[in-house]
């Protein structure tokens, strides 16, 4: 009586452990990307909307205040959303410790649509998906911006580094936290 009661007690102990199921890369992947793909599309959208309204001066005011909205936005469902860089212009798109040796490698590949899916903690996945320097970019982020550009991105980020890229270079990553499949 006492090794049923001893073996019902350690089955139903065991009952409540819970181990993460585990999910291929590609299918992290695949669930990344379906949540990155609208905050990608409507941050562009919004971005070239401001360019073609008034030029690059109105993108950055659109970029420092709906890029932050659209990410808080697309982070639903337990998903984080967000992007940064090796050369930050706003502080407070630091990137995640887990975030880092992905950028790295990623700035080392430097390949459009490159990606990597990190296991993080309690099942979790961390991933991180290129960002290259298209010819818009270098409105804002390019070596010789526009005096009224300059302006307006020393009034927004004091200390912005962002600047001095060329087409094609590695300018971050956006990235997305998941919960558990």
């Amino acid at each position: 009586m006492r090794a049923l009661v001893v073996t019902v007690l350690l089955g139903a102990s065991l009952l409540g452990c819970h181990t993460p199921k585990k999910e291929a890369p590609e299918a992290s992947a695949a669930r990344a990307k379906a949540v990155l793909a609208p905050f990608q599309t409507e941050l562009k959208g919004a971005l070239e909307a401001a360019i073609a309204s008034g030029g690059p001066e109105p993108a950055v005011e659109a970029c420092s205040s709906i890029a932050p909205a659209l990410a808080a936005k697309a982070s639903s469902g337990g998903a984080t959303v967000g992007r940064t860089s090796p050369k930050l212009r706003n502080p407070k798109n630091a990137a995640p410790p887990w975030v880092v040796p992905a950028m790295t490698e990623l700035a080392a590949a430097k390949k459009e649509g490159d990606y990597r899916v990190v296991p993080l903690a309690d099942g979790k996945v961390g991933y991180a998906e290129t960002i290259l320097v298209k010819p818009k970019c270098l409105l804002c982020h390019g070596a010789d911006v526009a005096p009224g550009v300059a302006s307006k991105l020393a009034a927004k980020y004091p200390s912005d580094a962002a600047r001095g890229y060329s087409e094609g270079d590695f300018r971050g990553v956006s990235w997305v936290e998941l919960p558990p499949p």
